[in-house]
């Protein structure tokens, strides 16, 4: 009892300071999740090269800067074109997107014969809501770049996380070994052993998630190239970035490329773009994710949705990101507790 009274005070304490610190503890959050997804690699590559942990993890370190470094000189001119083309263009997409909807509902309706009134209604609601999307876009984007905090905060960030990152991937064996001790003291065998499972499954998730990201964002790139998209690059590893997101990543993706190429596009290359949009996301639910990520880690598509309704309604539109490793604990979970029944 004593020690239950203990852990619930301890748990309780680091609730109430992790709130404290706001997004100040998004740094370590992201270098967790690094170090995380980096310490088997780290290990192989200590082991292979016969170095130490802390050499192992400064190479890991320098190549995941380097990669950051290239993306950031290559990617940064070319994702601050595509956002001002993207704000330039929305008024027009916004003007134009309801007019075409509502041809397509008046359509429906003189065919199902529903009152023409209630189309018209329809497309007013669009219209007034992608009207306030307009003028609260562009003034938050610039509003969020010239705060001086803000900029003080990222530079912070990209300082912090590197310096987190080595410290966390140097000690990782011991942090394991040391919670593992925690485990067992504190809890019971089979606890311990739904922790296991559910460090193996979500390390199984965030490598193989992350080998999908960067196949469906080559493939985004080339198919948009070949549709004659100026801005494929940017679209391309965007829409690869957000397919993390499962069922709104390519909605995003497709309203993105869609904005940027309003102008650019002729019917057929939407007509393209959009089977792309929905081709693609079928190979990945279908073949790449069971194949990359295993089936040891699937989770029904109801439970997904559940999940991403659920954290985005407890912490905002960013749980969207975190919502299927949340579903993959949930699912570890129940599935050894089902077993043990």
């Amino acid at each position: 009892m004593k020690k239950i009274v203990v852990n619930s005070i301890m748990l309780l304490l680091l609730i109430i300071v992790c709130y404290a610190m706001g997004k100040w503890l998004i740094p370590f959050v992201v270098s967790l999740v690094l170090a995380y997804a980096f310490h088997i690699p780290t290990r192989k590559l200590a082991s292979i090269l016969r170095i130490s942990n802390s050499l192992a993890s400064s190479i890991v370190i320098f190549f995941l800067i380097l990669v950051c470094a290239l993306f950031a000189i290559f990617m940064t001119p070319m994702i601050k074109n595509a956002i001002t083309i993207a704000i330039a263009k929305l008024p027009y997409f916004i003007e134009i997107v309801p007019k075409i909807i509502n041809e397509i509902v008046l359509k429906f309706s003189t065919v199902l014969r529903i009152d023409s009134q209630t189309t018209l209604d329809i497309s007013q609601t669009l219209i007034k809501y992608l009207s306030g999307v307009k003028i609260t876009i562009p003034n938050y984007f610039f509003g969020f770049l010239n705060t001086s905090m803000t900029l003080v905060y990222i530079a912070i960030f990209a300082f912090m996380v590197p310096i987190i990152t080595f410290y966390l991937l140097r000690d990782w064996e011991k942090i394991e070994r040391y919670g593992e001790f925690l485990l067992k003291k504190m809890s019971s065998k089979s606890i311990t052993n739904v922790v296991r499972n559910i460090n193996k499954n979500l390390g199984s998730y965030i490598i193989g998630q992350i080998t999908v990201c960067i196949i469906l964002a080559a493939l985004y790139t080339i198919c948009l190239y070949f549709i004659g998209l100026k801005e494929y690059i940017f679209c391309g590893l965007f829409s690869g970035f957000m397919s993390f997101t499962p069922f709104l990543g390519p909605l995003i993706g497709f309203t993105s490329t869609a904005v940027i190429a309003i102008d650019q596009y002729t019917t057929m290359q939407y007509m393209l773009t959009a089977a792309i949009y929905v081709i693609l996301p079928f190979v990945d639910s279908n073949y790449l994710t069971p194949k990359l990520i295993g089936a040891r880690v699937g989770i029904q598509p109801f439970w997904i949705l559940f999940s991403i309704c659920a954290t985005v309604s407890i912490i905002g539109i960013s749980g969207v990101f975190i919502s299927v490793p949340i579903a993959v604990v949930a699912a570890t979970i129940y599935k050894d507790f089902i077993k043990n029944l």
